[in-house]
């Protein structure tokens, strides 16, 4: 069985490319306009500079993706999904560290306050947004590959 091979189209291939490289830089510009509350911000030394490592990284993997799709090349797709996929799996190491630091609170007795803290802020809500809006994108790409796969 022989796999064909789909040409994108020139509006398909624009847009992907355009979203690739607002997504990098996006990212990007994160890293440098808050790259002491990623760094400063962290409750270890090593955690912001894991943070900083998964922005980084996942912002030139988006902007690769935004070569590869200006060239034609339909890894960029994947290249794309690696970038995007970097970022839940950061907020998942963020989510590890923030339960473990809850279970050590309430065994002091203080882990009330940062519930009265999360609820009396909800800006602080934003960040389960942004990981909504990404695993709703990946969800996109995953679809338009298994209607690509099935034809």
């Amino acid at each position: 069985m022989k796999l064909e091979k789909r040409e994108m189209d020139k509006p398909e291939r624009i847009g992907m490319t355009l979203l690739s490289a607002l997504l990098g830089g996006g990212a990007l510009a994160f890293v440098w306009i808050g790259f002491d509350s990623l760094i400063g911000g962290a409750p270890f030394p090593w955690l912001g500079w894991v943070r900083f490592g998964f922005v980084s990284l996942a912002g030139l993997l988006c902007f690769a993706a935004a070569v590869l799709y200006l060239l034609g090349r339909r890894s960029g797709k994947d290249v794309l999904k690696g970038g995007l996929s970097l970022i839940p799996a950061m907020l998942a190491v963020n989510l590890i560290v923030l339960a473990v630091r809850n279970v050590l609170k309430l065994f002091r007795g203080d882990a009330f306050e940062w519930i009265e803290r999360l609820f009396s802020h909800p800006a602080k809500l934003i960040g389960p947004a942004a990981v909504l809006i990404v695993l709703v994108i990946l969800g996109l790409l995953k679809e338009g590959e298994s209607k690509t796969d099935s034809h």
